[in-house]
């Protein structure tokens, strides 16, 4: 491959790569006009594709580096995986549903979360490269208990399960399981759903719930329950150990569209938008996070076992969390109202802590300034950020790696944050935005770019570079994705982002230590244990 460049006044001029080719730097002769050379990209085991960046350093010089990308081949076991309609993570391992309606999953596969019939792997504790979720062939939407197991919705409304199941989170019937080591590691019927939408998790660090949206507007939940989170008038249960380990009905619910949860440890609490625009939420509630007016409850052990309607609400679209005990609601009108913890200004509304619930707020809150927000996601720790209708992006909370994009860390009010949102420095054509749980964002932009901010020591913000030059977050390109038409996360403490292309073939970067990358490695040649730039998942 050739690489050229002009430059005027040079006094020395040298080509590198990220990532290495043996034998470069090339040094070039340079003065005047045009610098050129030829490099030879790894051949001898041609697999799946990864993108080469190559850069001219050059002293003396009136002009920038100038830099040249190209596309070559590395040995990383298999062509890129293919066909893939949508990618979710959750606990160090992904699953991708593909347009065959088969679902695969790499990763962490402790507890059998991977569907494939064996637990751990042949790296490490999992798998680096996709695996065949067992016997599923007409599966139509994927979701994550966050930690150690994965749901499928089938074309049939049934919906499997597999992965950890101490709690009953598979609603099977059973908790443990014969394999898997407290779980099973082939996919579970949850017992008696024919007619689900979608499934929701409130599972984070082992202990979960999940929610089913029926086609009649009903939720039915079953798990963990020991703080009301099933919504069925009880706490704890029979079986389960703690809960039911099949789906109990959410007490007076028919006309919920959509279902969400903050999800943190056992303390999770569930809320579902209604086709009236209410909100009712159900669970936990020892900082207000039900949104009724009240903090605890008088049943449900500090929160209530049935659905509380949320005080004032009357036009939200949808509802989304962070697993530190908040909510936020987008509203019609293009508003965005929050409740909940408040200790580092998440609620966004001038004000840290609250009148009441504990550091928080057990009403809903406007946040400042908003009128044109198209969408609101959470990083899961403590931040806030919202789709403008223009393509920009505030966010507003917790900011103490830079999370809020604005070129700062911390902040002068908020309490490690800031109460009111921030512009996301540079941001102008945003079309979504994610988080990997771990004190970062990603935004997919409308020409199919990915600029991400925060959090760096793994290489999650896939530019080539792990930490930063500086205490500050600002926007970070990832290095040659062009086509990306949504970003999703493992959701885990070390961090790392998968992005889903046109082309139906998915990238990864970040943290790799238990093969979430899927590109048939553990570890990685950068970040500390992963990849800072992007590499293709391997085909199953």
């Amino acid at each position: 491959m050739k690489l050229s460049a002009q430059v005027t006044g040079a006094t020395s001029c040298e080509f590198s790569s990220n990532p290495t080719i043996a034998g470069l730097p090339v040094s070039v002769a340079c003065s005047n006009g045009k610098v050129k050379t030829t490099v030879t990209v790894p051949s001898s085991v041609a697999t799946v594709i990864e993108t080469y960046r190559f850069t001219l350093t050059v002293t003396g010089a009136s002009g920038p580096e100038a830099t040249a990308r190209a596309a070559v081949t590395e040995g990383h076991g298999g062509s890129p995986l293919a066909g893939v309609v949508s990618v979710t993570g959750g606990g160090y391992s992904y699953c991708a549903l593909l347009s065959t309606s088969a679902v695969v999953c790499w990763g962490s596969n402790y507890y059998g979360q991977l569907g494939n019939g064996t637990t751990g792997g042949p790296d490490r504790y999992g798998y680096d490269s996709p695996q065949p979720v067992t016997g599923l062939s007409d599966a139509v939407s994927v979701s994550s208990d966050d930690d150690y197991g994965f749901c499928a919705v089938l074309s049939t409304g049934g919906v499997d399960c597999w992965g950890y199941n101490d709690f009953g989170q598979l609603g099977n019937g059973t908790t443990g399981g014969p394999d898997g080591e407290d779980g099973y590691d082939t996919p579970q019927a949850v017992i008696g759903l024919s007619d689900a939408v979608s499934v929701t998790s409130g599972d984070y660090y082992s202990v979960g719930s999940y929610c089913a949206l029926l086609s009649t507007g009903g939720v039915d939940c079953w798990g963990y329950n020991y703080y009301g989170q099933l919504g069925n008038g009880t706490t704890g249960g029979p079986d389960g150990d703690g809960g039911y380990d099949t789906p109990q009905a959410v007490s007076g619910l028919s006309d919920a569209v959509s279902v969400s949860s903050d999800g943190y440890e056992q303390l999770n609490s569930f809320c579902a938008v209604l086709s009236t625009g209410g909100v009712d939420c159900w669970g936990y509630n020892n900082w207000g996070e039900l949104g009724n007016g009240t903090t605890g409850g008088p049943d449900g052990q500090d929160g209530y076992d049935t659905p509380q309607a949320v005080t004032g609400l009357s036009d939200a679209v949808s509802v989304s969390s962070e697993t530190d005990d908040s909510f936020c609601a987008l509203l019609s009108t293009g508003g965005v109202d929050c409740w909940g913890d408040n200790y580092a200004g998440e609620l966004g509304d001038g004000r840290t802590g609250g009148p009441d619930g504990e550091d928080g707020d057990d009403k809903p809150r406007a946040v400042t300034g908003l009128s044109d927000a198209v969408s609101v996601s959470s990083d899961f720790i403590g931040s806030f950020c919202a789709v403008l209708s223009t393509g920009a992006v505030d966010c507003w909370g917790l900011n103490a790696e830079g999370e809020l994009g604005n070129g700062t860390t911390g902040g002068p009010d908020g309490d490690y944050g800031y109460d009111t949102p921030q512009a996301v420095t540079g941001l102008s054509d945003a079309v979504s935005v994610s988080s990997n749980g771990n004190y970062g964002f990603c935004a997919v932009l409308s020409t199919g770019a990915v600029d991400c901010w925060g959090y760096n020591y793994y290489g999650e913000l896939g530019n080539g570079t792990t930490g930063g030059p500086d205490g500050t977050g600002t926007p970070q390109a990832v290095t040659s994705l062009s086509d990306a038409v949504s970003v999703s996360s493992s959701n885990n403490i070390d961090g790392g982002y998968c992005a889903q292309l046109s082309s139906g073939r998915v990238d990864c970067w970040g943290y790799n230590a238990n093969g979430e990358l899927g590109n048939g490695t553990t570890g990685g040649p950068d970040g500390k244990g992963g990849y800072d730039t992007s590499h293709p998942v391997a085909a199953a």
